[in-house]
């Protein structure tokens, strides 16, 4: 094989690596989804993707700190990954460390713009502050960016707004029922 094969071959590894792993973490088998980044890890060492996974497992098990180091280390290697900060604002918010978290989240959405997962994240913030305005308006963008073709041509970063507790509802009912709440 050349070199051209080689590195095709080793992206569907990746791949077929991150497809298996993405599985057993949606199915909360979290050591087989742990071995199977860790393994993404090894075949592509410069990637921050196997990190940012590995920082979702730990989160999800409530091992924040570790889960922390991984979504720091995913943006220290690529600190573009706007899903990675809005991982590590999660922690944050976990934390109760609101201004650090809308620090992560506002990175977020400087980065990939038409990312929603991190407007619906302020919003849970907001509301916990009882910033109820705020919050109104940031649900009114995730919701108004999920609605659009594109998010729902490629529906990343759901998972982990599911997984803590804050999914988003692509309609407005939410936004009624923070002023239900007011």
């Amino acid at each position: 094989m050349n070199n051209e094969e080689d590195r095709n071959e080793q992206k569907k590894q990746i791949l077929e690596i991150l497809r298996l792993g993405e599985m057993c973490l949606w199915r909360k088998e979290y050591e087989l989804a742990e071995t199977q980044f860790r393994r993404m890890i090894e075949l592509d060492p410069g990637s921050p993707l196997g990190h940012n996974k590995l920082g979702i497992i730990y989160a999800e098990q409530g091992m924040f700190d570790q889960a922390r180091r991984k979504f720091e280390q995913a943006i220290e290697m690529d600190p573009e990954f706007a899903r990675a900060y809005n991982n590590l604002g999660n922690i944050c918010k976990e934390e109760e460390n609101y201004e650090e978290a809308i620090k992560c989240y506002n990175k977020a959405i400087q980065l990939e713009p038409n990312y929603p997962t991190p407007h619906n994240n302020l919003a849970v913030i907001y509301r916990k502050q009882k910033k109820f305005g705020q919050a109104v308006d940031e649900m009114k963008k995730a919701n108004k960016l999920l609605a659009s073709p594109s998010w729902k041509r490629n529906p990343k970063g759901l998972g982990i707004a599911k997984r803590f507790g804050c999914f988003i509802l692509p309609t407005l009912a939410i936004t009624i029922l923070i002023l239900l709440l007011i």
